[in-house]
């Protein structure tokens, strides 16, 4: 299928507006509708489905205006295919609908800086056993959160000004007891 290692969200565009045949080719390549905003409820249906089986890149914003009570559980119901999420404006209001199976995430970024405490009803077993990459700016409730699995090899966490943790820094028993639980850390 044409243009499975190109980047950016839109490249279906160039490919499904050359010719009809060339969008019919399109539209039966899953991996072009794999990488897209999920800003609306009907774009989001007609990716998923675009998209058939393939693995999903999926940027999600939690604005009221992007009708996330429809979107949301329409991302969450495709969760054994996301490999990577990209969760802005994150707030307390969608923190519990997050499905804790999430079997070929890659990557994980959870932007929560408009709510710090939005982390917070974090907790319980999450399976995520290939997760290597997790980014999270502006909360984390506990350094023992369950989105550190054993499996990362990237961490990034980024709390300025404002926004508090929501735990007490770790002591360095804490910090070894942290880092010894993610061996393939690298960064």
């Amino acid at each position: 299928c044409a243009g499975e290692g190109m980047s950016g969200t839109r490249v279906w565009t160039g490919i499904a507006h050359v010719s009809h045949t060339w969008r019919e080719v399109a539209l039966r390549c899953g991996r072009l509708w794999s990488r897209f905003s999920a800003d609306d409820p009907d774009w989001t249906q007609d990716m998923l489905s675009r998209s058939k089986q393939a693995p999903l890149q999926v940027g999600l914003v939690m604005f009221e205006y992007v009708k996330p009570s429809i979107t949301i559980p329409r991302v969450w119901a495709q969760s054994r295919r996301l490999q990577v999420l990209n969760i802005t404006r994150f707030t307390r209001d969608y923190v519990l609908v997050i499905p804790f199976k999430l079997p070929i995430l890659r990557y994980l970024r959870i932007d929560a800086k408009d709510d710090p405490k939005a982390c917070k009803p974090m907790s319980g077993p999450i399976e995520m056993p290939r997760l290597t990459h997790l980014q999270i700016e502006g909360c984390i409730t506990t350094w023992f959160n369950p989105l550190l699995q054993p499996t990362l090899t990237h961490v990034s966490v980024s709390v300025t000004g404002n926004q508090r943790l929501n735990a007490r820094p770790p002591d360095m028993v804490q910090w070894l007891r942290v880092l010894g639980q993610m061996p393939l850390l690298r960064y």
